[in-house]
């Protein structure tokens, strides 16, 4: 039955998966076919799943479009550069705004208890036992 087995397919391809760079080559290989051949894939997808073509076309695409990429990230990069700066002056004029607020005339008042008020009330309870 050894003898049997060796000869029908599913043997050799488990003699060729036991090669070290060609059976892990073939079983990819295999895989992508399968995939390419799968019901229901769209055709880039079916070209990304063609063995060497498919890596190279995915490889080529990327270098393609690799501009295009690279100018949209540059101005990606310039717009938010321009709202950090918005949002820094705009830090800053709050930050004026604040020390103007605790500077005035009415942050003063708050620190400083008026002395005639303190007077007024002991003069009235003077009044009121008198």
């Amino acid at each position: 039955t050894t003898g049997a087995a060796a000869s029908r397919p599913a043997g050799w391809r488990r003699v060729l998966r036991g090669v070290p760079l060609l059976g892990s080559s073939l079983v990819w290989a295999r895989g992508r076919w399968w995939r390419m051949r799968s019901p229901g894939l769209s055709r880039a997808q079916r070209l990304r799943a063609v063995p060497v073509l498919g890596d190279l076309a995915a490889w080529s695409l990327a270098v393609l479009t690799l501009p295009r990429w690279r100018a949209q990230l540059r101005d990606q990069l310039t717009a938010q550069q321009a709202q950090i700066q918005e949002l820094r002056q705009q830090q800053l004029r709050l930050q004026q705004e604040l020390q103007r607020l605790r500077s005035g005339p009415v942050a003063s008042a708050r620190r400083e208890p008026a002395p005639e008020h303190g007077r007024a009330t002991e003069q009235k309870r003077g009044e009121g036992a008198g």
